[in-house]
């Protein structure tokens, strides 16, 4: 069976799809937004008797409640060859097992859900547009297990933002991030009329190596360049200073959009998405957002 995950949202959906989420429409529901002259409300079930009695103009009135609407989900995902990883469980496996979730979890709260994959450009045999058909996810998910990422760079994500619906979406923003910032500045901006998860994916192998003296061939996965590596403690340090640093560099610049970064460095976990948004939650409530 597939995990899934819980997940919300701090807007009020705009579509007219019955889900539930709180929305703008007003419609079956339970929260309660107004009242209005029965002639244009036409639900003489909910006729409020002392809101008529005080109206000062004698007209019969009926309360009016706001409906719980439906939204879309989205990946975006970075398909480039670094996503490969070290290890054969690693950032690949876990972007699979997250669009599978994803989809599910969708499902299950009436959601649609979406899938847009790009590495040097967009690839349309990864791009699913936004389907409530249960199952969606797992033939991307499936497909996805199944290719081999062998794209030089992550440049198309950008111009696979088109791809996505002009309605505010919830979108999951899936890299391993190791690109130039400025694309990662030029991807917040184009995300801005969204609702942004980026989730951070690394290989805890890439920046944690096993401790000691060793002898190491590695290799560029986004290009052929190799070399032979001396690994010592000294350099096994230095590493996971550079990636604290970096990620504290996609952090700020994340944080300061209202999107809180989720980082996976040890693959996915359905557990780890839903803390992730109760903790979003507590964060931008703190902030006053």
């Amino acid at each position: 069976m597939t995990a899934i995950f819980y997940y919300d949202i701090d807007w009020r959906a705009g579509g007219q799809h019955p889900g539930r989420h709180r929305s703008w429409h007003t419609g079956a529901g339970v929260e309660f937004r107004g009242h209005a002259p029965l002639l244009g409300a036409e639900d003489a079930r909910r006729i409020d008797l002392l809101a008529s009695f005080k109206d000062p103009f004698g007209r019969w009135l009926v309360r009016t409640y706001r409906q719980r609407s439906a939204i879309s989900l989205y990946i975006l995902a970075d398909l480039s060859a670094s996503m490969r990883g070290l290890r054969r469980a690693g950032k690949w496996d876990a972007l699979a097992d997250l669009t599978e979730s994803a989809a599910e979890s969708a499902f299950r709260s009436g959601d649609a859900f979406g899938f847009i994959g790009a590495d040097e450009r967009p690839r349309p045999e990864f791009w699913l547009p936004a389907t409530r058909m249960r199952g969606a996810g797992a033939v991307m998910a499936a497909k996805l297990r199944r290719f081999v990422p062998d794209g030089h760079s992550a440049e198309g994500l950008l111009p696979a933002l088109a791809r996505l619906p002009q309605r505010r979406a919830l979108v999951f923003l899936v890299s391993d991030f190791h690109f130039p910032l400025t694309q990662v500045d030029a991807l917040i901006r184009g995300l801005s009329g969204h609702a942004v998860v980026p989730v951070i994916l690394w290989d805890r192998a890439e920046f944690s190596p096993r401790a000691g003296w060793r002898i190491q061939h590695v290799q560029d996965s986004e290009s052929p360049d190799a070399r032979v590596l001396l690994s010592r403690p000294t350099l096994r340090r230095e590493l996971v200073s550079a990636y604290r640093h970096r990620f504290e560099l996609l952090r700020e610049r994340f944080t300061h959009q209202h999107m809180l970064p989720l980082l996976l460095p040890d693959g996915f976990g359905a557990d780890l998405v839903t803390r992730h948004f109760i903790a979003r939650s507590a964060h931008f409530s703190a902030d006053g957002r």
